[in-house]
């Protein structure tokens, strides 16, 4: 049975991942954000005499943009293991969301 001081750290360490997860959400929605931006600029792109439809720049930039998006992912991961080494972060993946409580892959 857990003492009311480790029920209590329980509940702070919770917290602060809660918070660390909503961070994690602010910043996919931002990434939608920009994809969604960046389409919209397409055009505009085109507008002005400047090819958009080289598949391998786009392909760059997706690589680069998910290697920022994860590399960022890993380093929330990290900070959370060192405030709290022991909250288990195993299962947190940069590929899940939490539906209904529970981390599921994103489709």
């Amino acid at each position: 049975m857990l003492s009311n001081k480790e029920i209590t750290q329980l509940q702070v360490e919770f917290s602060e991942f809660s918070k660390v997860q909503e961070a994690l959400k602010d910043k996919e929605t931002e990434l939608k954000m920009m994809n969604i931006e960046m389409d919209e600029l397409k055009p505009k792109v085109q507008t002005y005499g400047t090819p958009v439809n080289d598949l391998s720049s786009k392909e760059e930039l997706t690589d680069q943009l998910w290697y920022t998006l994860k590399e960022g992912f890993q380093l929330v991961l990290d900070q959370v293991k060192i405030l709290h080494p022991d909250v288990d972060v195993s299962g947190a993946d940069i590929t899940k969301e939490i539906v209904d409580g529970l981390l599921v892959y994103i489709c």
